[in-house]
């Protein structure tokens, strides 16, 4: 025969009620907090003598040594994950932006991509401002493929060469918001086939940029969390859409549609649009949005409330060990290894141009796995 005991002490029952809430929220900090509360309870209910059923206080002179040993110990790791979790978006809410260039880099990517703060941290760490002189070269042919540019001020002017050759059979011009190279961003696992050779770039004009070595770019994209690749790619996408309507004679437009002064562009002397502060209405809207505190409040708190898991989320991201992402990250990787070591011997150097010739004929004629 079954007998039911007196239910536990009121701090197991505290306990067993966060165990319960943390099983509800999908956002992590939710969950760590719940589960801290939960050990915590634990720990009291230890550390005031094991107490009975409807009593806050037992023998405080008996101490339950193995429960305080566990559960001190989750509770240490928990709180670690949560302190980190709190200082994200602590830091989120009120980072400053050093300087006004990574405030108007921010811009760029928040409006063309939808990148937030924290994702942007990130993206800056990893790059590093750079200005050029008229006349003096970012890349030669065989550091095209070790660094992705994006133009803030200024013009680049880029010759291409096919792989095995050295005269230039094209020139472009990149102004401010344009990214080159693209070919480079085949790291991210994005098939992107605009380029079959080197590229040489010149600063046309006076010019700042903002740069990632494809090393750097590699850890964005594989070694970071998944927000950051995911807005990257948003960018990217961009990008190559905007390249494609200059291509098709259309002209430059910002991410809001707006056409730009492309005579001011072409002559160095401003940055492009989404680079800028925009006028009042946009401010002003921003600023009631942030009025609604206890609305937005509710929001974030229904949005997090989930006890069934969405499907999927457990595969987050990780560094790709097959299909095309993996394909394109190890091709990179080697082409660019490859056509950094032509800056050796000359006799070297033409043996390398060949292993890149080679490289990227096995890369176009194997199908995506």
């Amino acid at each position: 025969m079954v007998t039911i005991v007196p239910p536990n002490a009121p701090w197991l029952q505290f306990s067993s009620f966060f165990f319960l809430m943390s099983a509800m929220w999908s956002d992590l900090i939710m969950v760590r907090g719940c589960l801290m509360m939960a050990y915590v309870n634990i720990l009291i209910n230890v550390l005031t003598g094991r107490p009975s059923s409807g009593h806050w206080v037992g023998n405080v002179h008996e101490l339950a040594l193995d429960t305080l040993l566990w559960a001190a110990t989750t509770l240490l790791f928990h709180g670690i994950a949560f302190s980190r979790l709190v200082r994200d978006e602590v830091y989120h809410i009120y980072a400053k932006l050093k300087t006004e260039d990574d405030k108007a880099l921010f811009r760029m990517f928040n409006r063309t991509a939808g990148m937030h703060l924290l994702e942007f941290i990130q993206v800056r760490e990893l790059g590093e401002w750079r200005r050029y002189k008229r006349g003096e070269v970012l890349t030669t042919h065989d550091q095209s493929l070790s660094r992705a540019f994006l133009v803030v001020e200024g013009v680049v002017e880029a010759s291409l060469t096919k792989l095995g050759d050295t005269k230039p059979f094209k020139k472009l011009l990149f102004l401010s918001g344009h990214v080159f190279n693209l070919y480079v961003f085949n790291i991210f696992g994005v098939r992107i086939g605009f380029m079959d050779g080197t590229m040489y770039t010149v600063a046309q004009t006076d010019c700042l940029v903002f740069t990632w070595s494809l090393n750097s770019l590699d850890v964005l994209a594989n070694m970071r969390p998944p927000a950051v690749a995911i807005a990257l790619r948003n960018f990217l996408l961009y990008e190559v859409c905007r390249s494609f309507n200059e291509l098709e004679g259309h002209p430059i437009r910002d991410s809001e549609g707006r056409v730009e002064d492309i005579d001011q562009l072409l002559a160095g002397r401003g940055r492009a649009r989404d680079f800028r502060l925009w006028d009042f209405a946009e401010i002003q809207n921003r600023d009631l949005e942030n009025k609604h505190v206890f609305k937005r409040a509710f929001m974030w708190l229904a949005k997090r409330f989930r006890p069934i898991p969405a499907c999927g989320i457990q595969h987050l991201v990780t560094v790709p060990s097959y299909g095309m992402k993996f394909n394109l990250r190890g091709y990179m990787l080697a082409l660019e290894e490859a056509l950094m070591s032509e800056q050796e011997a000359s006799r070297t150097g033409i043996l390398t141009r060949a292993r890149v010739a080679d490289l990227h004929r096995q890369h176009h004629s194997t199908p995506a796995s």
